[in-house]
């Protein structure tokens, strides 16, 4: 059966009246497109889930020493509908509107990272049993390199001051010329690429720990992550390591290629390259969440702690990982199978 005519009409009505109300780019526009409405209010909706979630997550806990990822995670999706608005053609110059979307969107991720500085300083602290009852921020862990309480303060001071750069380079980008946005590219290279590259440094130093764990307790390797929570913590904290350090690539080339580059100019690698992976690091967080990962591992040090003190009582001192794994082997061996 043929569609009536006055159907064809109204549906062509219809499309033509979608397209006369799409904002166009106006010459004088901050960006090289028109933000796209589904994409963003999609990633603006992610985040904000997200941000409740963790918020939810903090207040049940009261794990305040966190409280940094769910600040972050707010005012990431803040960035991302503040885009909206500047669709519209007489918000595209709107120099403010840009900054406070720009400052949000570009910056907000720093507290992602400080979070999980905190979180490899409480997991090592946790999964040491040397550790438990020793307070101090210079106590030393045979498994990191940077005694573990000391790690959030080191990397977070080395962020603060990456964040300070970023800041100063993302006023300047939105400068009134064009020698100073250059100029701000430039003071906002420099600040993401040195954040890059503490993280970089963050990540090794999380392999290494984990590496040295696993020689001793082979039941915390990543492939023990869905039974055991020391393992599923620190894959938590790769995925999200991943989700960063792809984030922090894409803003260095972004910047290294300026605001006529590919990435800058065409929003699809905003969405895949910096808003995907992103959520998908603060969001394995949102579905499990650290804290009651850090207690069972505390937990489980403080057993094992208990067992090696049960080989101290014997006479003998543990003082390698062989003799530790024996001393938790013999102590786990039922008397019928000594017997």
């Amino acid at each position: 059966m043929a569609p009536h005519p006055l159907s064809l009409a109204l549906a062509a009505l219809l499309v033509a009246s979608a397209v006369q109300a799409a904002p166009q780019l106006t010459p004088t526009s901050y960006l090289s497109y028109v933000p796209d409405l589904a994409g963003n209010a999609v990633f603006g909706t992610l985040y904000a889930a997200a941000s409740i979630a963790l918020w939810a997550h903090t207040v049940r806990w009261r794990s305040w020493h966190a409280v940094v990822l769910p600040i972050a995670t707010t005012t990431e999706a803040l960035g991302w509908f503040l885009r909206i608005p500047l669709r519209q053609e007489q918000n595209q110059d709107n120099r403010g509107l840009y900054i406070a979307y720009y400052l949000f969107l570009v910056l907000s991720p720093a507290g992602f990272l400080a979070y999980c500085y905190i979180i490899y300083g409480r997991l090592i602290s946790a999964a040491d049993p040397e550790l438990i009852g020793r307070a101090g921020l210079k106590a030393k862990s045979r498994y990191s390199f940077i005694p573990p309480r000391l790690v959030a303060r080191f990397f977070v001071i080395s962020d603060i001051c990456t964040f300070l750069i970023q800041a100063a380079g993302g006023g300047l980008q939105t400068g009134g010329n064009y020698d100073q946005t250059q100029l701000g590219n430039k003071v906002f290279l420099a600040g993401v690429s040195g954040q890059g590259a503490s993280y970089v440094l963050f990540t090794l130093l999380t392999i290494v720990a984990h590496i040295r764990l696993c020689r001793e307790e082979p039941r915390y390797a990543p492939w023990h992550a869905l039974h055991n929570k020391t393992a599923r913590l620190f894959v938590l904290l790769y995925v999200a390591s991943i989700g960063i350090l792809v984030r922090s690539g894409m803003r260095i080339v972004e910047m290294a290629q300026g605001y006529g580059g590919q990435l800058y100019s065409h929003e699809i690698y905003t969405f895949t390259l910096d808003g995907l992976p992103l959520i998908v690091a603060v969001g394995v967080f949102a579905i499990w969440y650290h804290h009651p990962l850090v207690l069972a591992t505390q937990g489980d040090a403080e057993q094992r702690a208990a067992e090696l003190g049960l080989k101290r009582e014997r006479g003998a001192s543990p003082s390698s990982p062989t003799e530790m794994s024996e001393s938790r082997a013999a102590v786990r061996t039922p008397e019928s199978e000594v017997a």
